[in-house]
């Protein structure tokens, strides 16, 4: 009768790649316990919803989504950036990286526009090449 224990004995390879597996995986952070809040990341982005992302901020602690969060919050448009580059750079997750991606393209786009026009209260008064009559006389007379 052969058990799991023989099994491993005559394959130490295999057990090795297992391990190496399971420790080096990129999502052995998830794996490890921690709890994903990427879809209500994401729901609450697509929905606008603030106090959710307020709410998840609090409790996540998976560091892709904490920097997302974080960017998403600030008001700091350059620091929001900072912050989706240093997710994608440091903690790639291809949840958060979609809202990165899409947050910085929006961004550099913003940056590219032509501020608008400021809207005056009341129009500005015609301009004339000539200068007002007023001008004229109160420099006074000729002199011959």
């Amino acid at each position: 009768m052969h058990t799991s224990h023989s099994l491993l004995k005559f394959r130490p390879g295999l057990f090795l790649l297992l391990l190496m597996t399971i420790f080096l995986s990129p999502s052995s952070a998830h794996s490890a316990g921690a709890l994903s809040f990427s879809r209500l990341i994401t729901q609450a982005v697509n929905e606008d919803k603030i106090y959710l992302l307020e709410t998840i901020r609090q409790k996540a602690t998976i560091n892709s989504e904490k920097t997302v969060i974080e960017a998403l919050l600030t008001k700091d448009g350059p620091k929001a950036a900072e912050l989706f580059k240093k997710q994608l750079t440091l903690y790639p997750d291809p949840a958060m990286d979609a809202i990165s991606k899409a947050r910085l393209t929006d961004y550099k786009t913003a940056l590219a526009a032509e501020p608008p026009l400021p809207k005056l209260s009341k129009p500005l008064p015609a301009r004339t090449l000539a200068p007002p009559a007023h001008t004229a006389q109160a420099a006074g007379p000729a002199v011959r």
